[in-house]
């Protein structure tokens, strides 16, 4: 399939909707046979080969090639290995995309720079392929290459004059801010996700949604109760009944399930500065939602079990806060995630003075954690 749109590389893009459409059916189809596990590793190695296609032509590119030529083989293998790259993330593929997208991202990047009739399509692609560095940076840690990364996908975003991927791209400068560097800096996500709204206009949509999930939680940490609950309220009336059929819904990462995830994370935000408003107990519900509510990927679903520790933390529940730390630490370890490692060990970290002793905690301590938590 990919093979046919050599040639064709100004209308590349439409390889991403079709593979998302075959995986789509895939997956469905995978639900209805007994022999899935063997099925879902099938269907794993078709996506790393898919991914590492544009690898493979620039191995093979020759000196004789024009930049013409290679533009019309190497834009519609990008396309595919992006929409392989978003599926593998997913699921257990960090290091998977962590090896293969370093390898293409920069010579994609350089064409989307560079003033030809490919520009616009190559800056279209190298903006997700910059996202997806930053994603990939901040799961191993490295929040300033996350920035620098977000930073290169609003240039090409706008290289691109594409108002969907340049709302994007400021989408996920103001998660960094919020979000992965500490000390944290919502005031400054607060500047970031305002101006993606101004970009992306009155129109409701997923990044609508995703942005406003982002200022809800930046006003919370700020203590603000009044902005946080209405950003709330525009996150929740934005977000679209059919996400899926978004055309930001590959790259925005976004499902019903983040939608109560991140109610969740406000809640918890605005109980540290409301401590008798009951926003513990709030919190704690609209996580277990997004618990129950089929998850985008296996880091979102990792996340809500992070939060959801720290919220049975809040409203004082030994045995569920263990649960979820266990499940929270095993699932960040199997995604090879140093972030969400992190913010898991960090919820132990705060377990009340009076738990330390008990033998859910001694038993999370020896098997993840050491040395046991001290703060109160």
């Amino acid at each position: 399939m990919i093979s046919t749109w050599q040639g064709h590389a100004l209308a590349c893009e439409e390889v991403q909707a079709l593979i998302d459409q075959e995986l789509v059916m895939i997956d469905d189809t995978l639900q209805h046979y007994s022999r899935h596990e063997e099925l879902e590793l099938s269907r794993r190695e078709a996506l790393v080969t898919i991914a590492a296609l544009p690898t493979i032509l620039l191995s093979w590119r020759r000196p004789e090639w024009t930049n013409e030529m290679l533009a019309e083989e190497f834009l519609p293998q990008c396309s595919a290995s992006l929409a392989a790259c978003w599926h593998l993330l997913k699921g257990n593929g960090l290091t998977t995309v962590q090896e293969i997208l370093p390898r293409f991202a920069p010579t994609l990047i350089l064409m989307a720079r560079q003033a030809t009739r490919y520009q616009r399509v190559a800056a279209r692609l190298a903006t997700q392929a910059a996202i997806l560095q930053a994603i990939l940076a901040m799961h191993r840690l490295d929040i300033a290459g996350r920035e620098r990364s977000c930073l290169e996908a609003l240039r090409c975003s706008r290289a691109a004059a594409d108002e969907r991927l340049e709302c994007a791209a400021l989408m996920y400068l103001g998660y960094t801010y919020s979000f992965c560097y500490r000390p944290r800096q919502p005031r400054k996500a607060i500047a970031v996700f305002e101006e993606a709204l101004r970009v992306l206009g009155s129109q409701d949509s997923l990044l609508r949604s995703d942005v406003a999930m982002g200022l809800a939680e930046a006003y919370a940490q700020c203590g603000d109760e009044r902005q946080a609950l209405h950003y709330m309220t525009l996150a929740q009336d934005a977000f679209p009944t059919r996400p899926e059929l978004d055309p930001s819904f590959a790259y925005a990462e976004c499902g019903l399930n983040v939608l109560y995830q991140w109610e969740g994370k406000m809640c918890l935000e605005l109980s540290a500065h409301f401590p008798d408003f009951g926003y513990q107990q709030r919190g704690w519900q609209a996580i277990e939602l997004s618990l129950a509510t089929p998850s985008i990927s296996e880091r979102a679903s990792n996340e809500s079990l992070i939060y959801q520790a720290d919220a049975a933390r809040l409203i004082g529940e030994l045995d569920l806060f263990a649960r979820y730390v266990r499940q929270g630490a095993e699932l960040a370890l199997t995604l090879h995630s140093q972030k969400r490692y992190n913010e898991v060990r960090e919820v132990f970290q705060r377990a009340p003075r009076s738990w330390q002793h008990e033998p859910q905690i001694q038993r999370l301590a020896r098997d993840f954690f050491k040395p046991l938590p001290s703060s109160g």
